[in-house]
């Protein structure tokens, strides 16, 4: 199967299952009458800039790593699989170690 083919099984449904999930949370009274919390956009506006911005500079890594990959000699095929397994390691631990952290953290 081809990795277009299997983005297109995969992702897209996934896709849609967030979408659906976003429309059926925004949709049952997320916001109080219509308002919203001034001090909590500001939160969000000084939060996420840098939060983006860390997010950008990972993501510019990426090419190099695979360069440094392709200049050790291991195959197109074999980076994707090396790749492909940072990521869902990152699903599968971080999504578990968040959790963990604030429940066993130094402050409670």
């Amino acid at each position: 199967m081809a990795l277009t083919t299997i983005i297109q099984v995969v992702f897209l449904p996934f896709l849609f299952i967030a979408y659906c999930f976003y429309k059926y949370t925004h949709g049952h009274g997320s916001k109080e009458n219509g308002s919203t919390n001034q001090d909590f956009v500001k939160f969000q506006r000084s939060y996420f800039a840098p939060y983006f911005m860390a997010l950008f500079s990972d993501w510019l890594q990426g090419p190099y790593v695979y360069q440094l990959y392709s200049h050790y000699g291991f195959a197109q095929g074999q980076i994707a699989i090396l790749f492909l397994m940072g990521f869902a390691s990152s699903v599968t631990f971080g999504t578990a170690t968040g959790p963990l952290a604030d429940k066993y953290s130094i402050t409670n």
